[in-house]
């Protein structure tokens, strides 16, 4: 039998060391690398067993980029037009616009070729006037006279001490008579007596009018303290004031009463007061 050295049977104890240190090594690797996620599959030696169940499916990784459009499909046929429809009824007219202005006159025409000379008419006799014009002349002077009246009645006057006036009048003129009526109104509250004036006639079916607005301007004319309108006026403002200083002093009196009546009342009172 043959027998073995010392130092081989020292070697080989050396080399079991070693690789009962590797073993160690490597499971303590797989194991680490078991219990962390890795980026590369962790590989399992199966036996002759068979295998367990399938385990749960993993999460569903990130969706990939979208591919590129297909290209376009070719245009379809036109389809065929549908029957027209029926005409809607017709709306209400419009309102009639503004009249547009008016054009520019156009040229004047080509003078017309002159015509022939008429006839000569016959001679009337000497001396003689056509009745119809006779009788127009004097329509056209009857007319001329009744406007003359019409308008020789209308009489206007400025008011005095009132606001409005009101005048009738008759006129004559070439043997005819008319009747006419005029108005006048004065603004009292102006300082340049505005006035109007309107006027109306008729005389033999003709009419005549007139109007007028009028007001004073210029400098101020200094009236004479002697005039009759102005010694009118300032007796009616004296007559005006002396009534009303007999209203206020009627008033007056009524309220000194009243007052009166109501002192002997309050002091009627008071003494109601102090005897309590």
């Amino acid at each position: 039998m043959h027998q073995t050295s010392p130092n081989f049977r020292a070697a080989l104890a050396v080399l079991g060391v070693i690789i009962i240190f590797m073993g160690f090594m490597v499971f303590a690797v797989a194991a680490n690398a078991t219990e962390q996620d890795c980026s590369h599959p962790v590989f399992v030696e199966l036996g002759c067993e068979q295998g367990g169940p399938p385990g749960p499916p993993g999460p569903a990784g990130p969706p990939g980029a979208d591919g590129r459009d297909g290209a376009d499909g070719a245009d379809g046929r036109d389809g065929a037009d549908g029957a027209d429809g029926r005409d809607g009824a017709d709306g209400a007219a419009g309102a009639q616009g503004e009249q547009g202005i008016q054009g520019i006159q156009g040229e004047q025409g080509i003078q017309g070729i002159q015509g022939e000379q008429g006839i000569q008419g016959i001679q009337g006799e000497t001396g003689m006037v056509d009745e119809t014009w006779i009788n127009e002349t004097r329509y056209q002077f009857d007319r001329y006279a009744h406007y003359s009246a019409a308008f020789s009645s209308i009489q206007i006057h400025l008011p005095q001490d009132k606001g409005s006036r009101l005048t009738a009048g008759v006129g004559r003129s070439h043997g005819e008579v008319g009747f006419g009526l005029g108005y006048a109104y004065k603004w009292d509250e102006r300082d340049d007596n505005m006035a109007f004036t309107f006027g109306v006639g008729t005389s033999g079916g003709e009419e005549a009018y007139k109007a007028s607005l009028g007001f004073e301007f210029g400098v101020e004319r200094r009236l004479n303290p002697s005039d009759a309108l102005l010694e009118r006026r300032l007796n009616a403002l004296e007559e005006r004031l002396e009534r009303q200083a007999d209203i206020h002093a009627e008033e007056l009196a009524m309220c000194a009463a009243e007052l009166k009546e109501h002192d002997e009342s309050l002091e009627r009172v008071l003494q109601r007061c102090v005897r309590k």
